[in-house]
């Protein structure tokens, strides 16, 4: 799973240590929480985003990132859900809820999702190794070989 996403909105949220932080700036200390193995305090401070801006699809996706990182899938699909039905147009939020749905024994799932990213944005290799992945999973190896040439 990758973080990788801009946020172009700037309203502020209250992180841990009482400093406001424009949203994109909370967003980029959460990753490197994350990053740095703090889940809880990434995860702290994605719930604080979500509580001054209810609709920041990046903290719902990387919520659903933390969820992974702890195993509970059910959990993590849920965020990644959420975070693509509010913001459909980033193949990253796609390719990720795929992988997700691969994860948790979902291959027509992930191959829909990972195809959704595709359409995003065609040449994105994170999705075609998924949608790879997820071939090989259901034992379609020519298709498989196809989508790990383009990545």
């Amino acid at each position: 799973m990758t973080m990788n996403q801009n946020n172009t909105a700037a309203p502020t949220t209250l992180p841990p240590g009482s400093q406001w932080l424009p949203i994109p700036k909370a967003l980029e200390l959460a990753e490197q929480r994350r990053q740095e193995g703090d889940l809880a305090a990434a995860e702290t401070l994605c719930r604080q985003i979500l509580r001054a801006q209810p609709q920041q699809s990046e903290a719902l996706h990387l919520l659903g990132i933390i969820a992974h990182q702890v195993g509970n899938f059910p959990v993590a699909i849920e965020f990644m859900r959420q975070a693509v039905a509010l913001n459909g147009s980033v193949a990253l939020f796609h390719c990720n809820l795929g992988e997700l749905y691969r994860l948790n024994g979902m291959p027509n799932e992930a191959i829909a999702s990972a195809e959704r990213a595709l359409a995003l944005n065609p040449k994105y290799p994170q999705a075609l190794n998924n949608l790879g992945i997820a071939h090989y999973d259901r034992e379609e190896f020519e298709e498989a070989i196809k989508c790990y040439r383009r990545a």
